[in-house]
């Protein structure tokens, strides 16, 4: 794939650099490069991100590089975001951890008294709907892959503008 080293070299960057910005190796950029490979789906939208971010640039009326204090509160304000990202992937793993629990809990009661469900239902109505909740939790199975991939684009992105300062 011609295209990724010529966007590559026009970066200026090596390629362990560049698959750093992407979050890959670089012996999959490298295989990538050369039509061996081809890359996850994270580092493609790394790679629509930079395309689009440098069309914006192109196509600007007048271009201008910042200057590093308003790169460096880019950064604050990526860092920021990415922390926040992380966090609503960590609930969102506790949320199925939790889940996986509770239904294991449940399975288990009904396999070993299952004549005591509507009991267990009557006395604990709050404890099954918070089951409920987190089965609904569980059901989004993606959301923590798209903030994985999300998490990927604001670090590929500092760690962009941090090489640049």
């Amino acid at each position: 794939m011609q295209t990724l080293k010529f966007l590559r070299t026009q970066l200026g960057l090596s390629q362990l650099q560049f698959a750093g910005l992407l979050g890959i190796s670089s012996g999959l950029l490298a295989m990538a490069e050369t039509g061996k490979r081809s890359l996850p789906n994270g580092a493609r939208m790394v790679i629509a991100w930079l395309l689009d971010e440098l069309e914006t640039w192109l196509n600007s009326v007048e271009p201008t590089i910042p200057d590093i204090a308003s790169i460096q509160k880019e950064i604050r304000k990526l860092e920021a975001r990415l922390e926040n990202q992380k966090l609503e992937l960590e609930n969102k793993e506790v949320k199925e951890l939790k889940a996986g629990f509770l239904e294991f809990i449940c399975k288990s009661f009904e396999s070993q008294s299952p004549n005591q469900i509507p009991i267990l239902a009557k006395q604990n109505i709050s404890l099954l709907l918070a089951i409920e909740d987190l089965r609904k939790d569980k059901e989004q199975a993606n959301a923590p892959i798209f903030l994985q991939t999300k998490i990927k684009g604001i670090e590929a992105e500092v760690a962009f503008l941090k090489a640049n300062l």
